[in-house]
């Protein structure tokens, strides 16, 4: 077996093991897109009042890694791990393309840019985005691998858009 399957139905058992588990790892991963909503919201809002000079990075960065990797997923196709290994998701989803992970790639695109108005900001984005890639796996969503891909395509595309700074 592969590390990266052996990763993923290792936490994916640790977590479907205690029942308090379960709940929490469903409480995270329904809650991570609406805490990353409002959390690039007051981002943008910063970088509007505080650091203007930021605010095409600000908003470029997040936007890029979008776009690369809903383009990414229309030219491969990787089934879900609850779709081809039988597991039973977490939270109900669609069984469309997994690799790489949007919810990842753009918690850790908003984490990256989120950086430069200090520490009060970026600390708590860097940790939002790791719990939102672990829940991403041990929920059946996402193999490891897809989270890497998206973590991977989010710090290309702030580097590519560091020039906008």
């Amino acid at each position: 077996m592969n590390p990266d399957r052996q990763l993923l139905l290792y936490m994916y058992r640790t977590v479907t093991r205690y029942p308090g588990r379960i709940r929490l790892v469903r409480l995270l991963v329904r809650g991570g897109a609406p805490f990353f909503y409002v959390w690039y919201g007051a981002v943008v809002l910063a970088a509007l009042l505080n650091r203007r000079d930021a605010l095409a990075f600000v908003l470029a960065a997040p936007a890029g890694t979008f776009l690369a990797v809903s383009l990414l997923r229309r030219l491969s196709f990787r089934p879900r791990p609850f779709a081809a290994t039988g597991l039973d998701p977490l939270v109900p989803h669609r069984e469309d393309s997994s690799l790489p992970s949007r919810h990842a790639a753009s918690a850790w695109a908003i984490a990256l840019v989120s950086s430069v108005l200090g520490p009060a900001f970026f600390l708590p984005a860097l940790t939002a985005a790791l719990i939102t890639s672990g829940v991403r796996v041990a929920s059946g969503l996402h193999y490891p691998s897809d989270i890497l891909a998206g973590l991977g395509l989010a710090l290309l595309c702030t580097l590519v858009a560091l020039p906008l700074l």
